[in-house]
């Protein structure tokens, strides 16, 4: 004789189903969206995996928004965005608060908060911004290549830290002086070719330019302005390398042309002259390249070194010559002669 025993239904199947109406599709606890911050107001940001119908007859649900309805609106069971995002100026995410409520006098469960997390996801919307309009440094002349030669600018990027606000920095190669300097990734300008303030070179701009590494890269370009500065690199040098002297007027040689050196650079450093060869010690020159005799009567013949230094730098020198010719000649006492016959 078979007994008879109790068949156990789950407490679930007894349940109206209203009573899961508000509940989230596969469990969840709470909703959780992401959305670009580029996304446009009236643009969905995505819709409420809730499983109950709001138009059904027998579990029919209501929704409304009792939180977050400053940013976004509730349409059936999308969400709406109202107003622009800015994941730099605002909150990387925002939360919202929808009530579920269950019209079905039947259920024990009439209302349920469902919580709402949305994560403002980043776009490249902001370029790299220097923290100055313009740029100057002063290079000198003749740096070995590869010499780094200015380091003090900078740009930020307002998007999230990644490729976005990533920022590498180039020097724009374009017009003349556009191949001189070099940004070597991720270092500062360095001197690439020859600067030559003798060329002449004594200023010059370039541009240097920011770029992002996002998708696409936004770049900006502000100028760097090069002041090339003279250095003590070059000697004295004569207006010319060969003078003559064939008289002595005042115990001073008339110099043909007049001796007169310079500094090769534009630096203008003093000169300061001095004689030499085997009879040197018979004359003395002065600053201003005059050059007299010492010993009376001075040598007839001789041939002179005219060395030209730089008063603060005798490295810096030039050499030219000096021929002295005082021998006696023939003169006709009149320039002209007339005679009758």
């Amino acid at each position: 004789m078979r007994s008879r025993g109790t068949m156990l239904v789950p407490l679930f199947f007894l349940l109206p189903s209203i009573a899961f109406s508000c509940l989230l599709e596969d469990g969840r606890s709470a909703v959780y969206l992401s959305v670009f911050e580029d996304l446009r107001p009236g643009e969905v940001i995505g819709k409420l995996p809730i499983k109950g119908d709001l138009n059904g007859e027998k579990d029919g649900i209501r929704l409304k928004l009792i939180k977050g309805d400053d940013i976004v609106e509730l349409k059936e069971k999308e969400l709406i965005l109202k107003k622009p995002l800015d994941r730099e100026e605002g909150a990387p995410k925002f939360d919202a608060l929808v009530e579920c409520i269950m019209d079905d006098p039947r259920s024990d469960f009439t209302r349920l908060n469902i919580s709402v997390l949305v994560l403002v996801k980043d776009v490249n919307d902001n370029a790299p911004v220097f923290d100055r309009q313009k740029y100057s440094v002063e290079i000198p002349e003749e740096l070995p290549i590869g010499t780094m030669v200015f380091a003090d600018f900078e740009a930020s990027d307002a998007d999230q830290s990644g490729p976005n606000s990533a920022v590498r920095y180039s020097i724009v190669n374009e017009g003349e002086h556009g191949d001189l300097l070099r940004i070597p990734d991720p270092e500062k300008p360095i001197v690439v070719k020859r600067l030559d303030y003798e060329a002449p070179l004594h200023s010059f701009e370039v541009e240097i330019e920011a770029a992002d590494q996002g998708e696409p890269p936004l770049r900006t370009r502000v100028p760097l302005h090069v002041t090339v500065k003279d250095i003590d690199d070059l000697p004295p040098r004569f207006d010319s390398l060969y003078h003559y002297s064939k008289m002595v007027t005042n115990g001073q040689l008339v110099v043909v042309p007049p001796i007169h050196a310079e500094d090769g650079d534009a630096l203008n450093a003093p000169i300061v002259y001095e004689l030499a060869g085997e009879l040197a010690s018979h004359f003395s020159i002065d600053l201003d390249g005059a050059v007299r005799t010492r010993s009376t009567p001075p040598p007839p013949l001789a041939t002179l070194f005219i060395h030209a230094y730089q008063e603060d730098n005798r490295d810096r020198n030039a050499t030219a010559l000096l021929h002295i010719d005082l021998m006696p000649t023939l003169q006709f006492e009149h320039e002209r002669y007339s005679a009758q016959v």
